[in-house]
């Protein structure tokens, strides 16, 4: 009976799917620390002690977020799933519908606190992120600018891994025209990467929603420019 539910708690959480949020992190985390090498021109790299702690807590973090945001989509879809997929763990009675939400509250909190561990900037990050999710859940995946939330979802969990410049020689990355920090001679982009995710994401989301629902060549039209 454990191991039934336990594994009905694991389809909720999508851990397949969990391995592409951890690639947003690798990928933040990629940014930052290549950009940061490139504006030192050669100088060296000397990482910060408290660095081989960042990425696993970020990946711990990210787990959290993603883990606890397709938790609540179950929850929040549970009465439509009874109808249209009664074989999901809540519908079926594998998981009852407060056990979900429990799980869910505590991936999410796990998640935030992780990232706070981190950084103040990252735990803030964590928390729009979770924001967000919760927003698509409930309401976003019904309105025109859901594609739009759930492409935030994805540029905020990039921005969590970028979020590690904090701990890479103590340096930290300012937005466009400041040049606090370090002298590179140049504006500082890494942090307005998160915008290609954003539109990519919200391109597939609306492709996706015209699969479901129908819809003529026009609904295909702004996907395509994004």
């Amino acid at each position: 009976m454990k191991s039934t539910r336990l594994f009905a708690c694991l389809q909720l959480m999508r851990p397949a799917n969990i391995v592409t949020a951890m690639a947003d992190i690798l990928a933040g985390v990629a940014v930052a620390a290549g950009f940061l090498l490139s504006a030192m021109r050669g100088d060296g790299f000397p990482i910060s002690e408290d660095f081989v702690l960042i990425l696993p807590l970020l990946l711990l973090a990210t787990i959290g977020l993603y883990g606890g945001g397709v938790v609540f989509n179950d929850v929040f879809d549970a009465e439509l799933d009874a109808v249209e997929r009664p074989e999901r763990p809540i519908p079926s009675g594998r998981v009852s519908l407060r056990e979900a939400i429990i799980l869910g509250g505590v991936l999410l909190v796990a998640g935030i606190l992780f990232a706070f561990w981190v950084s103040v900037l990252s735990g803030a990050v964590a928390i729009a992120i979770a924001f967000f999710a919760l927003l698509y859940n409930k309401v976003g995946k019904h309105k025109a600018w859901g594609p739009l939330n759930m492409g935030l979802c994805r540029g905020l969990n990039l921005f969590l891994g970028i979020s590690s410049q904090t701990h890479l020689v103590g340096y930290t990355l300012y937005p466009i025209g400041s040049r606090e920090g370090y002298d590179i001679g140049q504006p500082v982009w890494p942090n307005y990467i998160i915008i290609i995710p954003i539109l990519y994401i919200a391109a597939i989301t609306s492709v996706s929603r015209g699969e479901v629902h129908g819809g003529g060549k026009k609904s295909f039209y702004v996907p395509f420019v994004l």
